[in-house]
């Protein structure tokens, strides 16, 4: 038996029906349409006139159109098209479709045409499924990039605005937003950290005056909320707690006017909410270890070490501005005899009282210090010799005028002042000091103070050149 013989074969239609087989023979207007688009209640005139057309969801329409006219008209070798076709209750199937012209007329017009349906709709629900898998697999590798990268900010800076901005940035780039901010509770009060590059501190003080409630009720719940304002467009808002190690310690107020936050929105923005709550609280513990090593636990003023780091910058300042500046050392007279004659107690109580007399008569513009025992230093800025004389006589009256606890004798202060002036008394330029400089001119002043009669205040720019000599060669030897 040859090949040709196999050219043609005899198969009955209803098993080509069955198998989705469909047959359209144009000459005679017979053929047969497939078992499945019966299923879905189309017939052979629909098949055999392109009715079945109209049925193809009108997305797809076109494009199924344009396939079979051009395979028809002879500009494409066969049909192939996927396309959603309505099911008759209202749903869409998807199919493939394909087919072509077995027989033409001598002038190319189509006489006959065989072709196949394919139900793919699982097939395509699979596709789909496996591109949503696809997209979430995406989303999720950025997210967790995103957490890496906060995660790195927040262990890396104790700055509290510094990581608030980095992890704002993070968050930018997994929940389309216009404006973000975060605000830190402290002492039952709402404060501005920081947040995206478009807020400042008087957008976040309009903001708070008007959503006050809200952030408030965020802050006691600790639940996020959405809230829409009604502008126009409206701006689609959420505020989300700050909660670190079962503490609220701030708000992240998030906007935008495209949508509403949705649900996979609030999850997000809690997971970046956990890394600002870190920051914060991260920032809050180191602001007070910093505190604590740079403020004199007893005396409540700066360590020595503190004074003279932040000393030498002041000094830089007063000296490039032009602006003057004084600097005194005060010390207690007979303080060793206070602590043999009392004790200790009562000499850490009267250190204390001094420190409040000072920061109570100063300016919070001024620097002060504790340099150990009852010695301490402060920088006044701003201020030039004549009023740095009068401050420092009215904090000699004041500790003098003070009924320390425990002393039943009155308690006197020594003082000496020194002063950098944007111009010497000749007209010459000022002189460049450096802090312990200008600490070591003070101190010449109050060895002179101490040596000639105590409870006095005396200044280096009055003493004449004798008495800065002696008091050069050995301050630290004058009595207490």
């Amino acid at each position: 038996m040859t090949t040709s013989e196999f050219e043609t074969v005899s198969l009955r239609k209803e098993v080509l029906s069955r198998l989705g087989v469909f047959y359209v023979d144009m000459l005679s207007g017979s053929g047969f349409v497939d078992s499945r688009w019966m299923h879905l209640g189309f017939s052979f005139d629909d098949m055999k006139n392109n009715r079945w057309l109209d049925r193809v969801h009108p997305s797809d329409r076109d494009h199924a159109r344009t396939a079979l006219l051009r395979h028809l008209r002879g500009e494409a070798p066969a049909f192939k098209c996927e396309f959603r076709v309505e099911d008759g209750t209202g749903g869409y199937r998807w199919f493939i479709s394909a087919g072509a012209v077995e027989r033409r007329e001598r002038n190319g017009t189509p006489l006959t045409f065989v072709g196949h349906n394919e139900d793919v709709t699982s097939l395509h629900s699979l596709r789909e499924e496996l591109q949503t898998a696809h997209r979430l697999a995406e989303d999720r590798a950025t997210e967790a990039e995103a957490l890496r990268a906060a995660g790195a900010v927040v262990v890396a800076s104790l700055d509290a605005p510094t990581a608030v901005r980095s992890v704002i940035q993070q968050l930018e780039l997994l929940v389309p937003l216009d404006s973000a901010m975060v605000c830190e509770l402290e002492s039952r009060e709402l404060r501005f950290v920081g947040g995206a590059s478009d807020v400042t501190e008087e957008s976040f003080r309009e903001f708070a005056r008007r959503r006050l409630k809200t952030l408030l009720k965020v802050v006691k719940s600790r639940l996020p909320e959405p809230a829409e304002e009604p502008d126009q467009p409206p701006r689609h808002k959420l505020f989300v707690p700050l909660v670190a190690r079962g503490v609220t310690v701030g708000v992240l107020a998030l906007a935008r006017e495209s949508t509403a936050f949705g649900p996979e929105d609030v999850r997000v923005a809690m997971t970046m909410a956990d890394y600002l709550s870190l920051a914060l609280s991260n920032a809050r513990l180191y602001s007070r270890m910093q505190q604590r090593a740079e403020i004199d636990q007893l005396s409540g003023v700066l360590t020595r070490r503190a004074f003279m780091e932040s000393g030498e910058q002041v000094m830089d300042h007063a000296f490039h501005s032009g602006k003057p500046l004084c600097c005194l050392i005060l010390d207690l007279d007979h303080f060793k005899s206070i602590n043999d004659t009392y004790g200790h107690s009562v000499g850490d109580q009267v250190i204390r009282t001094l420190g409040a007399i000072m920061r109570d008569s100063l300016r919070s513009t001024d620097m002060i210090g504790r340099f150990g025992g009852e010695e301490f230093c402060a920088l006044l800025t701003e201020t030039d010799p004549g009023e740095g004389h009068e401050v420092t006589e009215r904090l000699r009256l004041a500790i003098a005028a003070t009924d320390f606890s425990g002393v039943e004798r009155a308690v006197t202060a020594s003082i000496g002042i020194a002063s950098l002036t944007n111009a010497s008394n000749d007209g010459t330029p000022a002189e460049r000091l450096s802090i312990e400089q200008i600490i070591k001119r003070a101190d010449v002043a109050l060895y002179y103070a101490k040596e000639n009669g105590r409870d006095r205040a005396v200044s280096y720019d009055t003493m004449d050149a004798a008495d800065r000599a002696a008091g050069a060669q050995d301050p630290s030897g004058r009595t207490t």
